[in-house]
């Protein structure tokens, strides 16, 4: 059985290929849906108090997709990608592993994998989420989001590198999870600081809200650092495991 057999089996077993499109697929309902409706229950709610609320947009639909998206999708993103590529977190599968095949072998699959399952979750929770905008708020911004979804897909590739650099250091599917989390809040955090913030791959993450707003295509700088940060990521990880003792 090839590795990369294996690696589609172990998909299918632990349910991840239904589990982490499913997080994608829900951030698609509750955004365009809590959009429409939430208005309505607020006033339900409200106990004679008179609440007067703005009516809701295709953009605030599509708005709350990617606010779900950047809590559960990333999330799940994150915390799978920890699960593939940790695999010294277990000395005789480990073992079993470096056996039988080199490093790069090893992690090849396992990165295909998590990545190319991020890219349908995201594509299927896009297209719900345009699907069910349109029909409970009207005609989206097609365009911005599907040019904010690639930029988002690349924002993803960027993370799955991050958390296999931190699977190098760490050995801990658990504490390499929670760290790569904490670096990636902290990233969202610089991206406020002007300047530094345009160049930094977690401008990314907002390119969608940011195209639906008007602004321009000023991704180029993020996009670059993206791909040559990722590429680095992953030449040292493999280095750092080929390095390490299991």
């Amino acid at each position: 059985m090839t590795l990369w057999r294996l690696e589609w089996l172990r998909l299918l077993r632990t349910y991840r290929v239904i589990i982490l499109p499913g997080l994608f697929l829900l951030s698609a309902i509750l955004g365009p849906v809590l959009a429409r409706y939430l208005p309505d229950l607020m006033e339900s709610v409200g106990q004679g108090v008179e609440i007067t609320l703005p009516e809701p947009t295709p953009y605030e639909g599509i708005l709350q997709y990617v606010q779900n998206v950047d809590q559960l999708g990333l999330l799940g993103v994150a915390i799978f990608a920890a699960m593939s590529v940790a695999f010294d977190g277990k000395r005789e599968f480990a073992v079993f592993l470096r056996s039988r095949a080199s490093i790069p072998k090893i992690l090849a699959p396992r990165l295909v994998a998590v990545y190319a399952l991020s890219l349908v979750s995201l594509t299927v929770g896009g297209a719900l989420a345009l699907i069910l905008t349109n029909a409970l708020l009207g005609p989206p911004p097609v365009g911005e989001v599907i040019v904010g979804a690639f930029l988002y897909a690349c924002w993803l590739g960027f993370v799955i590198a991050l958390v296999t650099v931190v699977a190098s250091f760490i050995r801990s599917v658990l504490v390499t999870s929670l760290v790569s989390i904490g670096i990636i809040i902290l990233m969202g955090i610089l991206t406020l600081v002007p300047q530094v913030g345009d160049w930094l791959p977690a401008e990314l993450a907002g390119a969608t809200i940011a195209l639906m707003d008007g602004g321009g295509f000023v991704y180029v700088p993020p996009l670059l650092v993206a791909t040559a940060v990722s590429i680095g990521f992953i030449w040292l990880a493999i280095h750092r495991l080929e390095a390490r003792e299991v």
